[in-house]
């Protein structure tokens, strides 16, 4: 009875998220790989996803839902499906962007990848394998721990994707 009870409780939250957002959320709800993947407003993690911006303005932002990948499949799933149904869409790697619709927007799917966040290094510690959902804070801690370094930007709390394509002071810089 109390196993029975969990899953109508589980379906219950599940069907809230999905039926309560817009067609394209529900949508990717449709997909079996990504039902509990996507959240919706109100949630712990659709506000853990909003209010994990750096910028107050950042998070002004409210998209109808948050899709958490967990590979970079479910990424290229949410992107075939937003694409097929011409869906607009925002990608939020580190939320270190001061502006708001660039890693979020209004309405539509933020697809936030923080959680694509692997760290490994070649056998010879010459090329680091880094997820895009990483941070520099614990990329350096890594790499630190393996007796390598990169030399990138100074703040630790910034996404990968950001610095790499946004700029930034590298500790080693002259």
């Amino acid at each position: 009875m109390l196993s029975h009870l969990a899953t109508i409780i589980i379906s219950v939250a599940v069907a809230n998220a999905c039926t309560s957002a817009s067609s394209c959320c529900a949508v990717l709800c449709s997909s079996e790989y990504l039902v509990d993947k996507v959240s919706s407003e109100n949630t712990t993690a659709y506000n853990d996803t909003i209010y994990s911006f750096w910028s107050g303005q950042a998070r002004t932002d409210t998209p109808t839902c948050v899709v958490e990948p967990t590979a970079a499949s479910d990424v290229a799933v949410d992107v075939a499906i937003l694409a097929e149904y011409e869906c607009q869409f925002s990608i939020k790697g580190g939320g270190h962007t001061p502006w708001a619709r660039a890693a979020s927007i209004n309405d539509r799917v933020t697809i936030n990848i923080a959680g694509l966040n692997s760290m490994s290094l070649n056998t010879n510690k010459s090329i680091a394998y880094l997820g895009s959902g990483s941070r520099w804070g614990p990329i350096y801690e890594y790499l630190e721990s393996q007796g390598t370094m990169v030399s990138r930007g100074r703040a630790s709390d910034i996404g990968i994707g950001g610095l790499v394509v946004g700029g930034g002071y590298s500790w080693f810089a002259p």
